[in-house]
């Protein structure tokens, strides 16, 4: 019985593997390059590979529209979008990080919405599925969707760029996402965001990081954010903003362009005076590759020490794992 039960998984497992290589191969391809690899550049935070996946996206046709189409239809399984509610996540054996496990299928919705508004097609065809997308529980499917929509339709995009620098935070990062999507400058966004969030008071700033612990949203739209609400004066606004970052750190946005100023303001929430600040800033922290430069053996040291037992031990495992070397 038991050479049976081997022979059962063999067959299913290479029925998967079959599968899995069956869809690959009937995924369109462009530039000798399947669709998803371009979706994927889609959300880069290098602005050229960006504007590259975007001009290649102008160059297909009617069977990329369909793949796209497809995508923007899809919705995630009850377990997945379980699972993706709570960023479940798993460091990686080697120490590089940590990843996601069941992540939601989200991003690559909102992207695919993104490169209909940038394919060739016929109008007729797509509207209506960006339209019902409108809709969408995601609010950044919903953005992408509508971003699309005001390119095939050209659309004015001024009352976004208003709304953007407004004290209403929700609102600001709504139209934030809408103009990243539409390939506005990020810098140029970051900014604008970052001046209406300031000049916020702290009932509009809870509910801007609020929104951010609520919903996917750009690296590029959300760290501007979560940066700020960091150094706020007021504990529960640092305290959410941590839950936030962790949020972003474990989705699949890259976060590159963001890293070196979010391992700053991480490192000194470990000095902040209260230990749920403390507490969420070790959680973001295990989202990081364990590299002994990111935590300052005196930092360390302090954490060793702390009056919260869940910082002490995290902080004593960190010992006993920079002391085996762990590679970068």
């Amino acid at each position: 019985m038991k050479w049976k039960r081997i022979a059962a998984v063999a067959v299913v497992g290479s029925a998967g593997i079959f599968a899995l290589g069956w869809w690959k191969a009937a995924e369109p391809k462009y530039a000798r390059k399947p669709i998803s690899y371009w979706l994927n550049e889609l959300r880069s935070e290098d602005d050229r590979r960006q504007q590259y996946s975007r001009e290649v996206f102008k160059g297909m046709g009617g069977e990329a529209t369909q793949y796209l189409l497809d995508c923007v239809r899809g919705s995630d399984s009850a377990l997945r979008d379980f699972f993706s509610r709570w960023h479940f996540g798993v460091r990686r054996i080697d120490g590089s990080g940590a990843v996601e496990l069941l992540p939601s299928g989200n991003l690559k919705r909102a992207m695919a919405a993104t490169a209909l508004g940038l394919v060739e097609s016929n109008p007729s065809a797509v509207v209506p599925v960006l339209t019902k997308a409108l809709e969408d529980k995601s609010s950044i499917v919903e953005s992408h969707a509508r971003a699309a929509l005001i390119q095939i339709q050209r659309l004015p995009t001024a009352e976004f760029q208003t709304q953007l620098a407004d004290v209403n935070i929700v609102d600001a990062i709504k139209a934030a996402s809408i103009l990243y999507s539409l390939g506005t400058n990020a810098a140029w966004i970051a900014s604008n965001l970052t001046n209406g969030f300031v000049r916020g008071n702290l009932g509009a700033r809870y509910d801007g990081i609020n929104y951010l612990c609520a919903n996917e949203l750009e690296a590029g739209v959300a760290w501007p954010i979560i940066l700020c609400c960091l150094n706020d004066t007021n504990l529960l606004a640092r305290a959410n903003a941590l839950n936030a970052a962790i949020m972003h750190l474990s989705s699949g946005w890259r976060t590159t362009n963001w890293a070196a100023q979010a391992h700053t303001a991480i490192i000194k929430c470990f000095s902040d005076p209260d230990a749920n600040v403390r507490g969420n800033a070790m959680a973001a922290l295990f989202l990081y590759p364990l590299d002994p430069s990111l935590v300052p053996a005196a930092t360390l040291k302090q954490l060793v020490n702390d009056s919260n037992p869940g910082i002490r031990q995290w902080a004593v495992g960190v010992e006993k794992e920079l002391a085996k070397g762990i590679p970068k």
